[in-house]
């Protein structure tokens, strides 16, 4: 009688833990962007831009709107032959972007607005930006879109050199 006992109370224990496991991991799956962190990247080290304050979006919708339209983005596809994408001048300019839920990270970012625009989504999912993803990213982080490819205030090179820090 006592191992009968016993096990009508050890039974539904082991059931409802599986339960609370099942219920966590399918919260987690749902999470969405709460927060956006963005920073402006120069990948070209002879251009020289305007600083770029970095940027902290709070306004849930905003953020989830825009990592909305970023999963939407088609797959970006480049030419199997070398050489032969043609794209408009590359300005170097590339925003970090990190969609958060509250202070744990779901998903990095790196857009790139010049040349042939597109966003890295991770490591190696490459996909396709317009000029409605980039004038909703302008808008989002509150700059105009002219300012998404600034053009360099001065370039510094082998032909034309740095202007001395020294008078």
């Amino acid at each position: 009688m006592k191992k009968q006992w016993l096990l009508c109370l050890i039974l539904p224990l082991i059931l409802l833990s599986g339960c609370s496991l099942t219920l966590t991991s399918a919260t987690n799956a749902v999470e969405v962007p709460t927060i956006l962190q963005v920073q402006r990247v120069n990948t070209e080290t002879e251009n020289h831009y305007l600083p770029f304050a970095p940027r902290t979006i709070t306004n849930q919708q905003t953020v989830q709107h825009l990592y909305n339209a970023m999963e939407a983005l088609p797959q970006f596809s480049s030419p199997d032959s070398p050489g032969s994408l043609s794209c408009p001048r590359d300005t170097y300019v590339k925003y970090q972007l990190v969609f958060l839920h509250d202070h744990s990270i779901i998903q990095k970012a790196l857009y790139d607005p010049s040349g042939c625009p597109r966003i890295w989504i991770g490591q190696n999912d490459v996909r396709a930006t317009d000029k409605s993803f980039a004038r909703l990213f302008a808008l989002t982080i509150g700059i105009p879109e002219s300012d998404l490819a600034p053009q360099p205030l001065f370039s510094c090179n082998f032909r034309t050199p740095c202007p001395s820090p020294t008078p």
